[in-house]
C-alpha cells in the first residue's frame, strides 16, 4: 500500500504514479492511498484501473490518532503486508500503524523534500521520531541522503538511495502550444514548475530580461500553477516581458504534452532533492541549464548534457542559454547525450525494479543492511 497526503501534480506524486503503473502485478497487489485530496494524479490512476482509496487524516492530537487508527483498520481488513509512505503525515500514521499491528505490517518511507534541514521544526521532529519505526528509509538522491544520515543518525533504521525515474514521453503534444510555438520561430526555453519560492521563477524573469535586451532570439515558456503565479505574472508585465515570457498554465502529463516542445530546459530552483522535471527533459532529449542544488550536478553532466550553474546566478544562466540558443548543433548534441544518460540511469522501470528489490528484502527479513552491493547499485 502506497500512502501519501495528496495526489496533486508534483515530483513525488509522479514517482508514486510511475511505481503504481510499473510494479510487477504478478508479485504485488497495489493500493494507492491518499489522506487529504485525490488530485489529478489520483484521478488518472483511478481512471486507468488502479485501486485508489482515501484514508481520512484529521488534524490535532486526537485527530492524528484517529487517522492512524483508520489506516490500521484498513491495513488489517485488507491484509496489507507493506506500507510505503511518502510524506511526513503518512510516515507518522504508518509508524503508529506498525504499533497497532504489533510490527506485522512492514514500513518503507521515501523522503522527497529537498531542503533539509530547513523545514518546519515540528515536521522534522515528527520525522525523526516516526522514522525509527520504519524497516527501511529511502533517499531519492545522493546529496539528500548525506544530510538525512546526519539528521537521523541516532537509532535510525537502514537507509539507501533509490534514484527517481520517469517515463518516456508517450502522449501527443499539446496542439495549441505546438502550433503557437512553431509559428513563433524563436528558440523555446521552457520550465515546468509549481509557482512557489523554491522554483526561483523570479530569476527566470531576470534572465529573460537580459536576453531580451541583447535581442537573443528566444522565448520563455513557464508551465504550471501555484500560489505565486499572480505575483510572477504581474512582475513579468511590469518588466515589459509579455512577449518574451509566456505562461502555459497547468498541463496534465506535462512531461509528454509540453516538455517535448521545449528546445532547452531552464531550472532556476533554489533547492531540490531529485528533480523529476529535469529527468523528463532528458527523456525528451532536451539539454538543460540547471542550478547546482540537490542532485542536479549528478544528473546533468556539465558541458555534455547541459550546464550546471550556481543558484541565483542570473548572469551564468544567461551565458549558458546564449550558447545553446546560438547553436542548434550544440542543442542536438547535448539533447542526444541527455537521452542516452536517461536511458542508462533514470527510467521509471529502473526505479521500480530497485523498489521491488527493496520490498522483497524488507518482507523477507523485516530489516535490511545498508551499504550492500544491491543498495550500492541504486546509487549508480
Amino acid at each position: 500500500m502506497i500512502v501519501t497526503s495528496s495526489l496533486y501534480e508534483g515530483g513525488a506524486e509522479r514517482v508514486i504514479s510511475h511505481l503504481a503503473k510499473h510494479l510487477d502485478r504478478s508479485r504485488f497487489q497495489v493500493t494507492i492511498a491518499y489522506q487529504h485530496e485525490r488530485g489529478g494524479v489520483g484521478e488518472r490512476l483511478a481512471a486507468s484501473g488502479h485501486d485508489v482509496v482515501g484514508i481520512p487524516a484529521s488534524q490535532g492530537r486526537i485527530g492524528r490518532y484517529l487517522s492512524s487508527r483508520a489506516l490500521s483498520r484498513f491495513v488489517r481488513d485488507h491484509g496489507i503486508d507493506l506500507l510505503h509512505t511518502h510524506t511526513t503525515g503518512s510516515l507518522t500514521d504508518g509508524a503508529v500503524c506498525r504499533l497497532h499491528t504489533l510490527g506485522r505490517v512492514k514500513l518503507v518511507h521515501t523522503f522527497h523534500f529537498g531542503n533539509y534541514p530547513h523545514c518546519p521544526r515540528r515536521h522534522l521532529l515528527m520525522e525523526r521520531i516516526a522514522s525509527r519505526a520504519a524497516n527501511h528509509l529511502v533517499a531519492v538522491g545522493i546529496e539528500q541522503m548525506t544530510v538525512l544520515r546526519s539528521l537521523f543518525r541516532a537509532a535510525s533504521p537502514p537507509m539507501s538511495v533509490i534514484l527517481n525515474g520517469t517515463e518516456r514521453p508517450s502522449l501527443p503534444v499539446d496542439p495549441e502550444w505546438s502550433k503557437r510555438l512553431a509559428h513563433d520561430g524563436r528558440v523555446v526555453i521552457g520550465t515546468t514548475a509549481v509557482f512557489i519560492e523554491q522554483k526561483g521563477l523570479d530569476y527566470l524573469l531576470d534572465v529573460a530580461r537580459i536576453l531580451e535586451r541583447e535581442r537573443v532570439s528566444a522565448v520563455f515558456v513557464v508551465t504550471g500553477e501555484g500560489p505565486l503565479r499572480a505575483r510572477i505574472e504581474q512582475r513579468c508585465r511590469a518588466m515589459g516581458l509579455e512577449k518574451s515570457v509566456l505562461f502555459a498554465g497547468w498541463k496534465a502529463n506535462a512531461g509528454s504534452t509540453i516538455t517535448p516542445l521545449y528546445d532547452v530546459l531552464l531550472q532556476p530552483s533554489l533547492w531540490e532533492a531529485m528533480s523529476v522535471v529535469v529527468l523528463e527533459a532528458m527523456a525528451a532529449g532536451k539539454p538543460a541549464v540547471v542550478t547546482n542544488v540537490g542532485d542536479n550536478r549528478h544528473v546533468i553532466a556539465d558541458g555534455s548534457t547541459g550546464f550546471v550553474v550556481s543558484s541565483r546566478d542570473v548572469e551564468a544562466m544567461a551565458d549558458r542559454l546564449r550558447q545553446l540558443v546560438a547553436s542548434e548543433t550544440l542543442r542536438r548534441q547535448f539533447g542526444a547525450a541527455a537521452r542516452r544518460r536517461y536511458e542508462e540511469r533514470y527510467t521509471a522501470e529502473a526505479m521500480t525494479r530497485a523498489y521491488e528489490s527493496l520490498y522483497d528484502r524488507v518482507l523477507a527479513n523485516g530489516s535490511t543492511v545498508p551499504g550492500n552491493r544491491e543498495n550500492d547499485a541504486c546509487l549508480a
